[in-house]
Parts: C-alpha cells; structure tokens; sequence
C-alpha cells in the first residue's frame, strides 16, 4: 500500500519554494501542484493577474485530491503564510495520510533580489506586497495538525526536520 503525503510548500515569493521542490522531488509516485502554474494557465496576459482566482483555486483543490486518490505524494505550491492560509488548503483537501509543511526560511531581502530577476515576467510581485506578506507570516506549529514541520534554509541548503510527539 502506497503512503500518500501531504506537503505543503510554504514561504515568502522569491523565496525559492518552487525551485526547491523541483530540484529536490524525485520519487516517481510524487507530483508538484503549483497554483502559480494553474493561475498562469487560466489567466491570459491581457488579463488581471487575480482574474480568475475562484477557479484558480477549486482546480488547485481538485488537483490535490485527485492526485491523492490516485495514491501519490503531492507538495502543493503555494506561499501558504498564515496559519488561516493552511487550514483553509487542509479543510478542502482530504485522502492524505501525513501532512508535512516545508518552510522555505529566505530571508527578506534574499526574496527581494531573487523576485527582481523576475521583472517583467507575470511573476513579478511588487515589492511592497512581498513586504507586507513578510508582515504577515505566522511560522508554521504542530497546533495546525501537521505531522512533520520541514524548514530549509535556501542560503545554507540545510534541511531539517520535526516530528509531531506521540501523545
């Protein structure tokens, strides 16, 4: 029986979450579901990036859980910052048996030189937003029902690892 995991990339934009996961995901029965890579694919470029975000969102949903079904491991881009963010992915989505967080622990001004590079691509996030979502992020806890709290350093390349008490 294939073990089906749950992990949910979180971090600031630029951080490097997607480069990440793309460099680190290996195993055959895992899949990336990136909103970014669905919102682009639905949103047109003579549109508002925010555009269609209702069903960027239900086939975020409906990716995760399809794929699930089908019994494989997903990480699922997206910043997920708060802790509001994350219950929001975890009560829509279901058919995991371990739910993992990976923070992706960039530093501000990192994420700031990094977007840059991004400038004038539709991935560009103004710097004032990356701001205030650095304001706004809540570090990950086990009280949010994960089982494993992943945080990796992009500057050092270190990954380490809790895991939840057995009560």
């Amino acid at each position: 029986m294939t073990m089906k995991n749950l992990f949910i990339i979180c971090g600031l934009p630029g951080a490097g979450k997607s480069t990440f996961i793309k460099t680190t995901v290996k195993q055959a029965n895992s899949v990336i579901i990136s909103r970014d890579a669905i919102r682009f694919s639905l949103v047109q470029p003579d549109e508002e990036y925010f555009s269609h975000e209702d069903e960027v969102t239900a086939t975020f949903w409906e990716q995760i859980n399809t794929a699930l079904a089908e019994g494989k491991n997903v990480f699922a881009d997206q910043t997920s910052l708060t802790p509001k963010a994350r219950k929001w992915l975890l009560d829509h989505v279901h058919g995991y048996e371990k739910v993992h967080i990976i923070w992706v622990d960039a530093d501000l001004e990192s994420c700031l030189e990094r977007n840059e590079n991004r400038k004038g691509t539709r991935a560009y996030v103004p710097r004032g937003v990356i701001r205030r979502m650095d304001n706004q992020f809540v570090e990950p806890t086990f009280d949010e029902g994960f089982d494993y709290i992943w945080r990796y350093d992009p500057e050092t390349n270190e990954l380490t690892c809790k895991r939840k008490e057995a009560k």
